[in-house]
């Protein structure tokens, strides 16, 4: 992934060797653009660069699941980071067809996002309330059952998170680590 740009042309990812040359940066010193008479690509700084100064571009708005995932590095200071978590219906559950439903009607994707300050995002919001309904009257709306939810499945990954190696000497994994559980415990604070 290092080496692959989504290029505006025909096809939707290319490969450009050397790019990875240039490490990411939140603030880079260059952005990357194809010329539109020569269709070659360019990497240009919008200022005058210092001798010696690093080359960076942007990657993206990724978190450090996606930065670690497609690239091996982690920061430690992410704005964009989140936290997704999976979850599932219990099958003995009596509204289980009708939930089932919503979520394909709705388009809900079947996990979790968590945004760096521990806040679900819309659609994750939404399925929230359809998993923890009890009656379809409380479908969709928070109901008694939406916060004991909530808190049940943060502290239950929380607990996975802690099980994970701290003592690893990588430093990206110590960082992707703690930022998991920063965003964890701060929607459990944010439940409380």
């Amino acid at each position: 992934w290092s080496r692959i740009l989504d290029l505006p042309e025909n096809e939707p990812l290319s490969l450009v060797p050397f790019i990875d040359f240039a490490n990411h940066n939140l603030n880079a010193s260059a952005r990357w653009f194809i010329d539109d008479e020569t269709h070659n690509l360019i990497l240009r700084s919008e200022r005058k660069l210092n001798p010696d100064e690093e080359i960076t571009i942007n990657y993206g708005l990724k978190s450090n699941e996606e930065l670690l995932y497609l690239y091996g590095f982690t920061l430690s200071n992410n704005p964009n980071d989140r936290v997704t978590l999976p979850v599932s219906l219990l099958p003995d559950d009596i509204l289980l067809e009708d939930k089932l439903q919503l979520i394909q009607e709705l388009k809900l994707p079947p996990r979790l996002t968590l945004d760096i300050n521990g806040h679900l995002n819309n659609e994750s919001n939404r399925l929230v309330k359809i998993l923890s309904a009890q009656t379809y009257e409380t479908i969709n709306k928070e109901n008694e059952y939406y916060k004991p939810y909530l808190l049940n499945l943060f502290n239950e990954y929380l607990n996975k998170l802690n099980m994970c190696s701290d003592d690893d000497n990588e430093k990206f994994i110590k960082y992707y680590l703690y930022s998991q559980k920063l965003i964890i415990q701060k929607a459990i604070d944010n439940l409380k």
